[in-house]
């Protein structure tokens, strides 16, 4: 699976709120990417209530002050 695809998997299972899957998908080298607008797994997991999603991206070491293109 290429950078790319792992990216995207990781801002779908931060949406999800799947934290295992999270996980599994920084283990393998999963970029902290973003999508078109800027938003980032850890900007998903926030909107959509996924606290403890959230608290893994975190200790992983998420920037916690990225900015989206609407600075969301």
């Amino acid at each position: 699976m290429s950078l790319v695809d792992l990216g995207k998997k990781l801002l779908e299972a931060a949406r999800a709120g799947q934290d295992d899957e999270v996980r599994i998908l920084m283990a393998n080298g999963a970029p902290f990417t973003t999508d078109w607008l800027g938003t980032s797994p850890l900007h998903l997991a926030a909107q959509y209530g996924h606290y403890s999603t959230t608290e893994v991206l975190l200790r992983a070491g998420v920037s916690r002050d990225a900015r989206t293109k609407v600075d969301r």
